[in-house]
């Protein structure tokens, strides 16, 4: 596909501005730089915002205002990876703060913004189409130089770390081709850098600090005192508390119904996640004093790190019909707090009874002066040079993201990153299995209980009844929630086993057999109206279809009734009566006022053929005439009152 970029066309007061053109995509890039008061030292004042415009994909917000909110999980993430590209590029030093700006305005789903690495079959693809990357064994991301990698992230179904290596290789040279574009462009432009503003840190105080980082005694490659507990809160579905160090993070298990699932409405998709995990960083954890303003991008981010690392891991929704949500609580941090949660949610998983194809942990490996540190702690995170997260089975890698501070990490240094924190995540996976080995076999009693099976599609509306009084009437009964999908899936939750049981088999008793009950002969009403809305084609007449006539046989009527004559009836008309009204409301009437169920009263009681034979009782005239003898009474045998009050004509209902 063409990629095009237009230079300085929009925003033209800023630094600069980029349009990039994909295929159908655009995304507009903006550079501003703000003169800082004092020098910032600790750190460069790189901002990144990514906006999601609707209009970009044709839609309206959900939003109560209608309008663009606060970013999006997606947004925030995709953020958060062009920083950690672009961050250790810069300089440290400086009084001038640098923002870029990147709005979508409009996307073509087969041509996404970020360049993603995914697999078919035995060839590496760049950029997969959307049905490609749904077959792929993985979904890469990756940020270079034309010497180093930046940055990594992907999620992965426990790939190896060789299968690995070839798909960063490989994305390597894709991004060469780039890079030689991007020179091309300044050539031609005859672009020079603009000299940056820095100040020159002595740094011997904390090189001499970092050289002694290990004061612990730790080897390099040596993880920290671990310490596991599961089972630690009672009356939750699931929980276990993960500490390696001074890091420790609780991870706590709900599982709910399938209605509890969550949406995900953003440019890039709508879809409903059923595995939520929330990272929560309070900022007690690093014994600080701050007011809180809500989730912040690194909890967005580290939280979606762990959703990534169990996307593979836990069973599909027909074969585990429930939400998850994991909250990794983290409450003690000296580094890789990402990775204790990843640790902390598969133990907590598998103790809620949760079927993980295999338990996952997760590991972060630092860099310093070309070494490379196994488990780094906070202060190694603060001066080193890379923070390379890795997480997964004993089977390969499910997810991982790499952040540096220099520029970039040598092809070597990946590799034996990579064997580093293969043979750390074995140690830790083999100190969880001495705790718990595989999920438990069954979920706790504190879990709503559920039974799904199929119907027949035809079945869901007598499942529903009318207006949903079935479904609400059963509900009611059992306190079962009932959920039904469309193509026939139906789940049942209820706390109790008993009331469980009741409501599938009152469901998946055959709803046919109740139509059959309902099928009543039409030929016992004196005629019939066609019931609904009767549609026609253009320039067709409706009495191809049904009758018309007059009332009352008057001509001169206004308007006229589409009825089917008595005698025009075919014997193989057949009425569903599924309201009731095959019981006239004047039985119920009588049973209400006097006690008595009309049903059991026989005809052959004196008072009540007294009745019917009396010419001044009301409604009962039409006993005399030869067409209710010969058409009703002789043909229908009637052996109740209840029949002969229906023939009478008392009720105006479906058999008048």
């Amino acid at each position: 596909r063409e990629v095009v970029f237009e230079i300085d066309q929009l925003a033209t007061k800023s630094e600069k501005s980029i349009l990039c053109r994909y295929g159908n995509t655009t995304v507009l890039t903006v550079l501003t730089i703000k003169q800082l008061a004092k020098e910032v030292n600790s750190f460069f004042p790189l901002t990144i915002n990514f906006e999601e415009k609707f209009y970009a994909v044709g839609k309206i917000p959900n939003a109560f205002g209608k309008r663009e909110g606060k970013p999006s999980h997606d947004a925030i993430t995709a953020a958060r990876m062009i920083d950690r590209s672009l961050r250790s590029l810069f300089p440290l030093g400086s009084n001038q703060e640098v923002q870029i700006s990147n709005c979508v305005l409009s996307l073509d789903q087969e041509c996404d913004p970020p360049v993603v690495i995914g697999k078919e079959k035995d060839n590496f693809i760049c950029n997969p189409s959307s049905e490609q990357l749904n077959n792929s064994l993985f979904e890469l991301i990756v940020s270079a130089t034309e010497e180093k990698i930046t940055m990594l992230d992907g999620a992965a179904q426990e790939i190896s770390e060789k299968e690995l290596e070839k798909a960063i290789n490989f994305a390597q040279k894709e991004i060469l081709v780039l890079i030689g574009f991007f020179r091309h462009i300044a050539s031609v432009l005859e672009v020079k850098k603009e000299p940056m503003i820095t100040k020159e840190i002595d740094l011997d105080i904390q090189q001499n600090e970092t050289k002694q980082v290990r004061l612990d005694g730790r080897r390099v490659g040596e993880i920290r005192p671990l310490k596991i507990n599961i089972d630690y809160l009672p009356n939750v579905h699931g929980s276990a508390v993960f500490e390696r160090g001074e890091t420790k993070v609780l991870a706590v298990v709900t599982i709910g119904k399938i209605s509890d699932k969550q949406l995900v409405d953003s440019i890039f998709s709508r879809y409903h996640k059923y595995f939520i995990h929330h990272y929560n960083f309070p900022q007690f954890a690093v014994n600080e004093v701050a007011s809180y303003r809500g989730v912040s991008r690194r909890e967005v981010g580290h939280g979606e790190l762990v959703e990534k690392t169990f996307d593979y891991l836990l069973p599909e929704v027909s074969n585990f019909p429930y939400t998850i949500r994991v909250v990794s609580e983290v409450f003690s941090s000296d580094g890789s707090s990402s990775q204790a949660s990843v640790c902390a949610a598969s133990l907590a998983l598998m103790t809620a009874g949760v079927p993980l194809v295999r338990p996952a942990a997760g590991i972060a490996l630092g860099l310093f002066e070309g070494q490379i540190y196994t488990d780094l702690n906070g202060l190694e995170d603060k001066l080193g040079e890379m923070d390379f997260k890795i997480a997964g089975t004993e089977k390969g890698i499910c997810s991982l993201q790499l952040d540096v501070k220099n520029n970039g990490i040598s092809s070597k240094l990946l590799r034996e990153s990579l064997e580093k924190a293969r043979q750390a995540r074995l140690y830790i996976l083999s100190e969880m299995k001495h705790l718990i080995l595989h999920p438990r076999s069954t979920l706790p009693t504190q879990v709503i209980k559920c039974r799904s099976f199929y119907v027949e599609k035809e079945v869901i509306g007598l499942i529903i009844g009318p207006r949903g009084k079935t479904i609400n009437q059963l509900t009611e009964e059992t306190g079962s929630t009932i959920e039904i999908e469309d193509d026939g899936y139906v789940i049942i939750y209820n706390q109790e086993e008993k009331k469980l049981e009741r409501t599938y088999q009152a469901i998946k008793e055959n709803p046919k057999e109740e139509i059959n009950k309902e099928l009543k002969g039409i030929k016992r009403t004196t005629g019939q109206h066609p019931g609904g809305l009767l549609i026609t084609l253009p320039n067709t007449d409706i009495q191809k279809y049904t009758p018309l006539n007059y009332p009352a046989d008057n001509r001169q009527a206004e308007w006229m009734t589409t009825h089917f004559e008595y005698s025009f009836l075919s014997e193989m008309f057949l009425k569903v009566d599924m309201l009731g009204h095959d019981e006239p409301t004047i039985l119920q009437k009588l049973f209400q006022l006097t006690g008595i169920d009309p049903e059991k009263i026989s005809f052959r009681d004196e008072k009540v053929m007294k009745m019917f034979t009396e010419a001044d009782t009301l409604g009962i005239p039409e006993f005399g005439t030869d067409f209710v003898k010969r058409n009703l009474l002789t043909p229908l045998k009637p052996t109740k009152f209840s029949q002969l009050v229906q023939i009478s004509g008392f009720s105006h209902g479906t058999n008048v």
